[in-house]
């Protein structure tokens, strides 16, 4: 049970989500994309192995495609070692509560959906009017829009909360407005992004987008 919440919720729904962006779309050498690959294979290494007893035919599949020198059989594997060294109980928690502000945003998000106010969250704008506090801890966390999933985030004083805010519940200190962006597509990554159009020689990709395949090899010419 707890290996199935693991893989669903906190893999799939929150760390797959963001992290397939940069694995499909950032440079192949990227520090973003490699980083992301080295927790995707350390991943797999562990859940294939635990997995095994329950899952037999499944794991061993999935071990007959894992790159790299190994056993014949998952099940003539050894179970994986802990490493206490990689734990952070000042990092889990910061998580957690990263975390908390996400669902409330997204609990806003889904309505906007349900009500087809937009097609997908990436065409969504979010404003966090925070506390004092929570701003500087929010401030904290790098390429917010990629970790909501979203087109635009905006930090903002509570005290600049409009009276159509919707306030948390669950969260001390925060008010959500959410809306919808007009920005252009990004044909790459399919990202909204303001300065989608601004590039002469690749005007229908976003920033991002646009230095990575401005950095491709050219191909010589037969």
């Amino acid at each position: 049970q707890d290996l199935h919440y693991f893989c669903a919720m906190d893999l799939g729904a929150f760390y797959l989500e963001i992290v397939k962006d940069r694995l499909y779309c950032d440079g192949a050498d990227a520090i973003s994309r490699r980083s992301a690959q080295t927790v995707l294979h350390h991943s797999l290494e562990v859940l294939v192995r635990m997995m095994a007893p329950i899952l037999a035919f499944t794991a061993e599949e999935a071990w007959g495609q894992m790159a790299g020198e190994r056993e014949a059989s998952v099940h003539l594997s050894a179970f994986p070692e802990a490493h206490p060294e990689w734990r952070s109980e000042d990092l889990e928690s910061r998580w957690e509560s990263f975390r908390k502000v996400r669902v409330e945003a997204y609990r806003l998000l889904e309505l906007d959906r349900r009500e087809k106010r937009v097609g997908s969250f990436m065409e969504s704008s979010v404003t966090l009017y925070c506390s004092d506090e929570l701003q500087t801890f929010l401030s904290g966390f790098q390429g917010l829009k990629q970790l909501f999933l979203v087109a635009e985030i905006h930090l903002k004083s509570l005290t600049e909360a409009p009276e159509e805010c919707e306030e948390s519940e669950t969260v001390p200190g925060l008010k959500i407005v959410t809306g919808k962006v007009d920005h252009g597509k990004c044909v790459r990554c399919w990202n909204r992004d303001a300065a989608v159009g601004s590039f002469t020689d690749h005007p229908e990709l976003c920033p991002r987008c646009h230095e990575v395949v401005s950095t491709l090899p050219v191909e010589a010419e037969s």
